[in-house]
């Protein structure tokens, strides 16, 4: 029998089940609900989450940080959307945001989705290092950037810069080598799902999925990242479909950190 001697006195092992999914507002909470419950994660990045669905999560035991972006109206009712860090481990937070930063959250318009949805990153601080979440600004040709993903990226990073060595997940609204910005997050992070994940977008969920003309979202469309700062560990990273529209992210994040 192979024996693993214990690590050294001067470490100690930190880490966290991670999950990180856009919900598509309130089109699939029932499925959402389900996963979560069943995965136990101990830290839960969501994006387009409804603000109503934060009760819930505070009921599993998280302590829960909402960063409103819009307001939206379906066939379900009227809802306030935003972006969500929930965690079971001690942590503080901050948000901030980024594009749209005003008092007032305003009805999404579709024609103009730009101008009516803000961008907020929550950045979460835990015993064994950062974690920041953000929904990243939408373009209508995603290998296009243009000036707004361009700009906003821009105040992101600005913003993420001046924090510690940290994660960045969520969904960036940027494909996996085809849009020129993907060079831009990985100079700076490692990006950390497997290439042999193709798209994050799920067909089954997917609003375009019997659209003839939109079957290459489903075949190259990696839009949704776990990204990681080189000195920082990242493990058993996969996606999981028949969650919602996007795939979720699951992972162990943290290691082997100095004992103070």
């Amino acid at each position: 029998m192979v024996q693993i001697p214990p690590l050294p006195q001067r470490y100690e092992i930190r880490t966290m089940k991670l999950i990180s999914l856009n919900v598509e507002g309130n089109a699939h909470l029932d499925t959402v609900r389900d996963f979560l419950h069943d995965y136990q994660a101990d830290v839960i990045c969501l994006m387009e989450a409804p603000e109503d669905f934060t009760v819930w999560l505070k009921k599993e035991g998280y302590a829960v940080t909402f960063a409103p972006t819009t307001i939206r109206t379906n066939g379900r009712g009227t809802f306030t959307e935003g972006v969500v860090l929930a965690s079971n481990q001690a942590h503080t937070t901050h948000c901030q945001y980024y594009h749209q930063p005003q008092p007032t959250i305003v009805h999404h318009d579709p024609i103009n989705p730009h101008g009516t949805v803000a961008r907020a990153v929550i950045v979460a601080t835990f015993t064994f290092g950062t974690l920041a979440t953000t929904h990243f600004t939408w373009t209508p040709n995603g290998n296009q950037p243009g000036i707004e993903q361009i700009s906003t990226l821009d105040a992101l990073l600005a913003i993420l810069t001046s924090c510690k060595p940290h994660y960045l997940v969520g969904d960036l609204n940027i494909p996996r080598h085809h849009n020129p910005l993907y060079k831009t997050l990985t100079s700076h992070y490692i990006d950390t799902i497997p290439e042999s994940y193709r798209s994050s977008l799920d067909r089954s969920f997917h609003r375009l999925a019997n659209s003839p003309e939109f079957q290459f979202l489903f075949n190259e469309f990696m839009v949704d990242y776990l990204l990681a700062h080189p000195s920082l560990e990242v493990q058993d990273v996969q996606l999981v479909f028949g969650v919602s529209d996007h795939a979720a992210i699951t992972a162990t994040i943290g290691g082997k950190s100095p004992k103070l």
